[in-house]
């Protein structure tokens, strides 16, 4: 009953951008550029391999934000690897060049009118499957990769 009710309330948060797309690129720590639309194509032409990737999209106003800083805290507790996932900072004050990023101008872009934390899940193709502005679980995250 637990899981129905969360499952739910996961779509009720992700309910206003179910379906659209975003296409953007973004960069990994060593300054390589990548298209979310794309990534998969990508990855599988430099590494020779078949790439599922999902994306995990951080927005966020600063990389001290109380809300980015939990939820980072949660998602290192993910195997991303093995869960095909890759996680992007959008951040509107500093480029997070440790890790995958965008610039400051398209976290602009992304965030728009809404300078709040958001999490957004990107599936095959960078559709949106979910996105909240509170910090979900670690368990609601798998539950969302396993649907």
């Amino acid at each position: 009953m637990r899981q129905l009710i969360t499952i739910s309330i996961l779509f009720i948060f992700s309910i206003s951008s179910f379906g659209q797309t975003l296409n953007f690129d973004f960069f990994n720590s060593n300054g390589k550029q990548y298209n979310t639309k794309t990534l998969n194509e990508q990855l599988e032409n430099e590494y020779n391999a078949e790439f599922d990737e999902k994306i995990i999209l951080l927005e966020t106003p600063s990389l001290t934000d109380s809300l980015y800083v939990s939820q980072n805290r949660i998602l290192d507790l993910l195997k991303a690897e093995s869960l095909e996932l890759i996680y992007i900072t959008a951040c509107l004050t500093k480029e997070h060049k440790g890790g995958y990023h965008t610039t400051i101008e398209k976290a602009k872009e992304l965030v728009g009118e809404n300078p709040r934390f958001r999490i957004r899940l990107l599936g095959l193709g960078a559709n949106i499957l979910f996105e909240s502005n509170e910090v979900i679980s670690k368990n609601e995250i798998e539950e969302l990769l396993n649907n």
